[in-house]
């Protein structure tokens, strides 16, 4: 072509200024999707997102300019041109040589843009190309390293972050300690490549226990039929439901009995989730499915070790001994402190009085629409039998005179505080304004227990808790005992014996099961929680008898019950004995039954009718001595002279834990009526005196 094309100027300058436009898009969106979490919204990545917009400008830009000669085919040369760019064959001459070949007009903004443009594009186009590259191998050894994994447990992380990291490095930890057992496989998902420190550390720390990152996401990558302990621990509700639903809707993932699900959610969006099940499909279910409210888990856990200091810091009030507690913050930490604090109090002789401080100054008023079944601001004794005194003072916030003033009212009965403001620095401030203000008044006796989630700080914490050691008395610091007690930290808390395979976890599986599927007990948030704290109480009561720290001379309400019959005199220590555990609780249950059978057949009319209506003994009958040795060796330790007592055994054990699954259920919004999980009704919310004898036993 000889002849120059005559177009006009604002031709050119339209297309230099489209592809100015499209290139800038296109970096511009590369930005945006690396700073987001683009893998939540399904779009492409970055790298990709700017290979195809370099691809794009470089084939505008030469088809521009050889459609004049070739026509239609000159897609296929452009084509063919923005591709030669990513492996360094070409640059920008290219086609500014074809606009002086054919005489073209164009204007000098155009071709300047051309120059500019093209010039970088093809500098950029072979970096995109080694970054391609090297994403793609990234992915391939990981894809080998997942697949060639023979004989390891692999653990599946959706996404690397503190949590996950510190629970997969107590995951390595504990094979390490286990010689026998090959070391696991850690798999992290999801991982997106960032500059800033913190994630650098977290990559660094996964390295040191050989974690496998892939860069997908946990949905987009293929399960093999190993073993899988799947971790769905992130912030993203959304995300963390999407990728559940992914595995649970996987007929082969859901029929595989070496595959695990552990969902770490609070939230009501994935209680929901788990309900949405039918008893049909978690009965069929063989993959462990559980969602882990990790906050219950831990309030639980510090009980678990701690929660018999709290009886033994008691005021008398009214022949009860009274447990008196101050909770700061009632965040989701304090709500769920309360919560438990409620029920694991309910013990015989033993009152709880709970102060509770918020700034919010609905905090009062949104706790009694939770708690529809508690009452506030008054010492309660319902008919059930709960006791407690809740008083919750709204709108204070710490460190201001009238917070200072409301708490120091009740200075003389505070024994334990608990502060859960939300994050560690308002944790430990606070913390630190309750000790001075209680030392102050001379009230050196209050313990305050706080969470502190950096491993460090609580570390250091608790070690200003304990005061100085005797190898450092005579240092200049002469650091004092500030007894504030930390707990809750990250590493401490997110371990494998913790959260996955707690001995409280297992406890309540032994409760629940009884022949059912183990997989209801998991994946049924109801029954789950239930079960635990029915074993946690049983831990308590196993606590109160140990010789080695004398906790029982904390309960004197459990070895003098009731001074004026030697036959009672023992009934609440042999029940609390025969209950520190849900074996030893069968065992009595299933004793008494056969007891039942074989010897109360001829009484049992009369003295049901008597315990639970009258509570007096209307029939005298034969003297238990008068029975063969193995009745009189099943009750050994205690003086039983008739067999009302037998019964009045069994009525007793269950009457105390009733009352405490009374109090845990007002604590999850229960109210009386006709029992609906879904809507927090039960029909057993009465007292024991009502609850047929076979409700009783069940009790124990």
């Amino acid at each position: 072509m000889n002849n120059p094309i005559k177009l006009s100027d604002s031709y050119w300058n339209n297309w230099a200024q489209g592809i100015i436009i499209i290139a800038f898009v296109f970096m511009v969106l590369g930005l945006i999707f690396l700073k987001s979490n683009f893998r939540k919204y399904k779009v492409t990545s970055p790298l990709y997102t700017w290979i195809f917009g370099v691809f794009l400008t470089i084939f505008l830009m030469s088809a521009t300019v050889s459609y004049f000669e070739y026509g239609l085919y000159s897609l296929i040369i452009s084509a063919n041109t923005g591709l030669r760019a990513f492996v360094m064959d070409g640059d920008i001459t290219d086609i500014l040589d074809k606009i002086n070949e054919n005489n073209i007009s164009i204007t000098n903004f155009a071709k300047t843009t051309y120059t500019i443009l093209g010039s970088t594009l093809y500098i950029v186009a072979p970096m995109l190309t080694a970054g391609f590259i090297l994403s793609f191998f990234k992915n391939f050894f990981s894809t080998v390293r997942y697949k060639l994994s023979y004989g390891k447990h692999i653990h599946f992380f959706s996404e690397l972050n503190e949590k996950s990291l510190a629970l997969a490095t107590s995951i390595n930890k504990q094979y390490k300690k286990n010689g026998k057992q090959a070391s696991p496989q850690i798999v992290f998902a999801d991982i997106v490549d960032k500059s800033e420190e913190k994630h650098l550390d977290l990559v660094d720390g996964a390295k040191k226990i050989n974690a496998i990152f892939f860069r997908k996401d946990l949905e987009s990558i293929k399960l093999t039929k190993k073993a899988h302990s799947i971790y769905l621990i992130n912030d993203d509700e959304t995300e963390k439901i999407r990728h559940a639903k992914h595995i649970i809707s996987n007929p082969k993932y859901v029929s595989d009995e070496k595959k695990s699900l552990y969902i770490f959610s609070d939230t009501k969006e994935c209680m929901c989730f788990m309900d949405s099940f039918s008893n049909r499909e978690k009965s069929n279910c063989k993959m462990r499915i559980e969602c882990i409210n990790d906050i219950r888990f831990l309030i639980y856990h510090y009980l678990s070790e701690h929660g018999i200091e709290l009886f033994q810091k008691t005021n008398t009030n009214n022949d009860l001994r009274e447990i008196s507690i101050n909770i700061v913050g009632l965040g989701k930490y304090g709500i769920e402190m309360l919560k438990a604090l409620l029920w694991y109090c309910q013990l015989p002789g033993f009152n709880i009085k709970i102060t509770a401080f918020d700034r919010d100054e609905n905090a009062e008023s949104k706790l009694r629409a939770l708690f529809p079944s508690i009452k506030f601001n008054e010492y309660v004794r319902d008919d059930i039998g709960v006791k407690y005194f809740l008083k919750v003072v709204s709108g204070t916030e710490v460190g201001t005179n009238e917070f200072k003033e409301k708490f120091e009212e009740q200075f003389d009965d505070i024994h334990h505080i608990f502060v859960t403001l939300g994050t560690d620095s308002d944790n430990l401030t606070a913390a630190t304004t309750l000790r001075r203000y209680l030392e102050q008044k001379n009230r050196k006796n209050v313990k305050i227990t706080t969470v502190i989630y950096n491993t460090a700080l609580c570390e250091h914490v608790n070690k200003r808790f304990e005061g100085d050691t005797d190898d450092v008395k005579n240092n200049i610091s002469k650091l004092q005992n500030i007894n504030i007690h930390a707990f809750g930290d990250i590493e401490s808390f997110y371990s494998k014996g913790t959260v996955i395979d707690s001995p409280l976890e297992k406890e309540g599986l032994n409760i629940h099961t009884n022949g059912h599927n183990e997989m209801l007990y998991y994946m049924d948030n109801y029954n789950f929680y239930s079960s635990l704290s029915k074993a946690l109480h049983y831990r308590l009561r196993k606590n109160i008898f140990d010789k080695e720290l004398e906790n029982h001379k904390y309960f004197p309400e459990v070895f003098n019950y009731d001074n004026k019959s030697d036959t009672k005199f023992n009934i609440i220590k042999y029940i609390f004995k025969n209950t520190t555990s849900a074996d030893k609780a069968k065992e009595l249950t299933h004793s008494y039954n056969i007891l039942q059978k074989k010897y109360l057949d001829q009484y049992q009319e009369t003295i049901i009718e008597d315990i639970l209506q009258n509570h007096t003994l209307m029939q005298q009958v034969p003297d238990i001595d008068s029975y063969n040795d193995e009745i009189r060796n099943f009750f050994s330790e205690i003086p039983l002279n008739t067999v009302f007592d037998v019964v009045n055994i069994a009525y007793s054990a269950s009457k105390i834990e009733h009352i405490r699954w009374s109090a845990y259920l007002y604590t999850e919004g229960f109210v009386k009526g006709e029992k609906s999980v879904e809507f927090c009704r039960h029909n057993c919310l009465v007292s024991a005196d009502k609850l047929s004898l076979q409700y009783c036993i069940y009790d124990i």
